[in-house]
């Protein structure tokens, strides 16, 4: 619809009928202008839900490794009550396995000139369980433990101490300079 058009449509119109037809056509602009950014909002939506999930993921890493370091110490002799906490490095990530499809072709013109062109599509393996799809993953890897603090009842004992780092460190495989123990305050509040 170009101006002239346009202007034609509202002569002999009244005012009130003028506005309404320019807020409808305003409207409708607006509309189109909005509705490519709809479905891009998608793919937006899908890659914020995905980092979303990675840190919940490692989050529930995070704590699973807590509890079970806190479960394994309390067993042993002379530790007693204990608090446990993990630093991690990031967040988890995913392998995702990908098919990918070659295609090439090649011509020759008279002046002996050849030229080839060879494209490359990588699509993701998608897996259907119930009614979400999702990629297929190869592998899952979780982040690196960077430090443990272990506050232990029996931490003022040499050899308890000992036996906590030793647990941590062999249970996380990290080394012995990245995991603290101290001796847990007693009898709070006396």
């Amino acid at each position: 619809m170009n101006i002239k058009s346009l202007s034609e449509l509202l002569s002999g119109k009244s005012q009130k009928t003028k506005m309404i037809i320019l807020l409808v056509l305003g409207a409708l602009g607006l509309v189109l202008v909005a509705f490519p950014l709809l479905f891009n909002s998608d793919s937006i939506d899908s890659t914020t839900k995905t980092e979303k999930q990675q840190q919940q993921d490692a989050q529930v890493y995070k704590e699973d490794l807590e509890q079970r370091l806190t479960d394994i110490l309390t067993n042993v002799d002379g530790v007693g009550q204990v608090k446990v906490m993990v630093t991690l490095d990031g967040e988890n990530s995913k392998s995702i396995a990908y098919n990918e499809t070659t295609s090439g072709s090649s011509s020759t013109d008279n002046t002996s000139r050849s030229s080839e062109q060879t494209t490359v599509s990588k699509d993701a393996v998608l897996v259907k369980e119930g009614t979400e799809t999702s990629p297929y993953t190869l592998e899952d890897k979780y982040p690196q433990v960077l430090g443990v603090v272990v506050v232990a009842d029996g931490a003022q004992n040499v050899y308890v101490k000992s036996y906590i780092t030793n647990a941590v460190k062999t249970a996380l495989n990290i080394s012995a300079h990245k995991v603290v123990v101290l001796p847990m305050e007693n009898n709070k509040g006396e």
